[in-house]
């Protein structure tokens, strides 16, 4: 009953918009947090792919490392990866960076 009222007073006073706000707030920490450690987890996979690629070929055709080729690959297939789920919110796009690697 006192949740009740106290639900009912909070609507009385704040719109969905000034509820919504304060849900952002709450949850930009885990959301900063998360992209951290997908930022993360891409390079780890990335350095790993330059690794094995060192690794198994490196002495033959070192070009795709130092050209950052490994790194774009593997950004590549994660996105073609996560653009193939069915319950995606959006599709992500990659382009390129002039100048960069």
């Amino acid at each position: 009953m006192v949740d009740d009222k106290l639900a009912e007073l909070i609507r009385l006073r704040l719109t969905q918009e000034d509820v919504f706000e304060l849900f952002k707030a709450a949850v930009n920490p885990i959301i900063e947090e998360t992209g951290t450690a997908v930022i993360a987890s891409i390079r780890a996979a990335a350095l790993r792919g330059e690794n094995m690629y060192t690794d198994l070929y490196g002495h033959l055709f070192p070009a795709p490392i130092s050209n950052g080729e490994i790194h774009r690959l593997v950004l590549r297939k994660i996105v073609d990866q996560y653009n193939s789920l069915p319950e995606r919110a959006f599709d992500v796009t990659l382009v390129e960076r002039q100048g960069g690697s």
